[in-house]
Formats: C-alpha cells, structure tokens, sequence
C-alpha cells in the first residue's frame, strides 16, 4: 500500500513538473520564439490572436538588434533596453523612473508653451494697438454706378515689429450711425515694416448703389514675423 501511495505521489510529482516546464526549461525562451511556435501550432487567424497575446503577456521585451532586449513603454513612449525578455524588478524600477522624468517633461512643455503663447497675444496685441490709422475713404467705382466701390485705408506700423500680414474689415450703409464691432472682410498680406507706412484697396459691392450711404473701416487683424 504505501508503495502504491509513493508511486501516485511520484507521478502526480511527474504531471506538476511537466506542466510547469511547457512554460520554463522546455518552453518558448522569449517573445520571438513563442511567436514562432504559435504560428506553427495555430490551426486559425483566431487561434493564432490569442497564442500571440499570451506571448505579449509572458515575453513584454523584444529581441534587440543590437543584441539583448528591449521593451516598448507606452506611458513614457519611449524604447527601454532591459536585462531579459521578461521584465525583473529592476527593469520595472527602471521603467518607473523613465516615466516619472518624461511626466515632468511633458508637464514642463505644456509649461513653457503656455508662456510662449501668452507672449504671443500679448505682442500681437501690442503692434495692433501701434497700428495707426491715418486715413480710410470708399469711393464708387465708377462715376456712373456705385456698385462696386473701392476701400481704401492708410496705416503707419509704430510698433517694433514687421506686419506681413492685414485683416481689414468695413461696414456700409445707409443711416449708419455707430461702427461697433467690425467683421473681417479682406486679407491682404504685404510687408510694413516698423516705422513705415502703406495704403490698402479693396473692391466690395457692399452698401447702396445710389447716394446718402455712410462707411466705416478698420483693421481687424494682423500678422508679424
């Protein structure tokens, strides 16, 4: 009897160990040879899926080129060379410090964007508020039919930046009476640099085509270099 009872724990010892050496001693060693087994095991596309996803779970690192493994982190999106296709404790001690320096770079980077955008509306809004209006006039286009009209505007850029670019908008209309807030209407993109001076035309067939109209007219935008 208790030889009969050694035996059925010898081979029970026998079954635990081989089951555990289809993943170990015997097993596939890393992503890339699971990979290949898998392809050759499997009998469908399906089948083929989920052999791969228990290699991905078992074997995280792959064959480097260079010799050794590597192992694509997704939170840091960076490539990390690590010790075995398997992660140690020291691999994933090393991967937690290349996320923490690359969550403070990322926040450092929306940092400093932020300021360098507040330094552009900030200049943006200083060369608009330096952009002066020495003139504006509508004249119809022709003597006979008023149409088309031509709008014209005269600006001095005083700010110390180079304008490449202008927005002009012009409101026309009878019983006009308040400019408010003007819409955009023409782009124009021409080079004034600081201290210099330039006039604008544009043709619209906006407003009346007879007499007694009133206008306004304004920049509504810029560019700088």
């Amino acid at each position: 009897m208790k030889i009969k009872n050694l035996a059925m724990a010898l081979l029970a010892i026998f079954a635990i160990s081989a089951k555990t050496s289809e993943a170990g001693l015997f097993g596939p060693s890393d992503y890339e040879e699971c990979a290949k087994n898998a392809a050759e095991k499997a009998r469908s596309n399906q089948a083929l899926r989920i052999l791969l996803n228990g290699c991905e779970t078992d074997f995280p690192a792959r064959r480097s080129a260079t010799g050794g493994y590597k192992y694509y982190d997704s939170v840091s999106e960076q490539i990390i060379q690590v010790s075995g296709p398997q992660l140690s404790v020291a691999d994933k001690k090393k991967i937690d410090e290349i996320r923490r320096i690359a969550a403070n770079a990322r926040v450092e980077s929306v940092r400093r964007a932020a300021e360098d955008e507040a330094v552009k509306r900030k200049r943006h809004a200083d060369t608009l508020s330096k952009l002066k209006i020495n003139s504006s006039r509508v004249e119809c286009a022709s003597q006979y039919f008023c149409g088309e009209k031509i709008v014209s505007i005269n600006v001095t850029n005083a700010s110390g930046y180079t304008i490449n670019m202008l927005s002009v908008g012009w409101v026309i209309a009878r019983g006009l009476t308040s400019c408010g807030q003007l819409e955009p209407k023409e782009l124009k993109y021409i080079n004034i640099p600081s201290g210099r001076t330039a006039t604008l035309t544009f043709n619209t067939f906006d407003g009346p085509t007879d007499d007694g109209w009133k206008y306004c007219v304004g920049v509504t935008d810029l560019n700088i270099l």
